[in-house]
């Protein structure tokens, strides 16, 4: 019986996990769509929003998709206080930092995180 319940529970982490995936893949979409950013940033987003918040990436991704099915102009509340990772979102970050450049005009040069 032992081999039994070790493959049961086996099959069960399995369909867990690949739920999980799922729900992820989806923020990690729309993410990418509210943002404009690609997978590696969007998955960022989630991982970040994770950390502040000491909560299971997956609960993040889901709650992610929860607010695009429930309204999908709305970006998650959960999501607003994390910065914007994408190139475009950098820039802003430097261009309201800087006034622009170090030096105040044209674009910035500086590397921002």
């Amino acid at each position: 019986m032992h081999l039994y319940e070790s493959t049961r529970e086996l099959a069960e982490n399995l369909d867990r996990a690949m739920q999980t995936r799922a729900v992820i893949e989806q923020a990690k979409g729309i993410l990418m769509s509210q943002r404009r950013c690609n997978a590696a940033e969007a998955f960022q987003l989630l991982a970040t929003a994770s950390r502040r918040s000491n909560r299971k990436l997956r609960d993040i991704a889901q709650a992610v998709v929860d607010g695009a099915s429930r309204t999908r102009a709305a970006r998650p509340s959960r999501l607003d206080d994390v910065p914007d990772v994408s190139p475009a979102g950098r820039a802003r970050r430097c261009r309201s930092r800087t006034g622009g450049t170090p030096g105040g005009a044209g674009p910035c040069a500086s590397p921002c995180s």
